[in-house]
């Protein structure tokens, strides 16, 4: 039923100034929580610490059953970004965990954010010169 559908704009405060067990997102609950073309922001500003911060703090907002849909930009667009200032080029160096690796983390159970599931909505195709080339990915949190 469309007349159920709410928008909410939440600016997350994941930088370095959050302290470790405040949750940067508002409690919800949401049925679905979209971060498309944002976490490396989040971890150019904040390091490994704030991209934890934004994943636990999805996974607390969501309703069982809710949805985190993820678009992870590569490794390859923080090599370039770093240089826009030395700010974001001294985190970058300090990052340990890649975009690659959300993945373990989002569903680690015991250490991670705790998602049940994952599904793969969109793959990263082999096209050249396609606008926003990169997969999105959904996590589920259980019931």
């Amino acid at each position: 039923n469309i007349s159920s559908v709410s928008h909410e704009t939440a600016e997350s405060s994941a930088s370095t100034a959050t302290p470790p067990n405040e949750e940067p997102l508002p409690n919800g609950p949401y049925d679905v929580i979209l971060c498309l073309s944002v976490v490396k922001w989040v971890h150019l500003s904040g390091g490994d610490d704030a991209v934890r911060r934004i994943f636990r703090g999805a996974f607390k907002a969501l309703n069982p059953g809710g949805w985190f849909v993820l678009e992870p930009q590569p490794w390859e667009s923080y090599k370039r970004s770093k240089k826009l200032s030395k700010e974001l080029a001294d985190v970058f160096r300090s990052i340990q965990m890649l975009p690659d690796n959300f993945s373990e983390f989002l569903l680690d159970k015991t250490n991670g954010a705790g998602f049940s599931s994952m599904k793969v909505l969109r793959e990263k195709s082999d096209e050249k010169n396609v606008a926003f080339n990169r997969p999105i990915y959904a996590y589920q949190k259980g019931m």
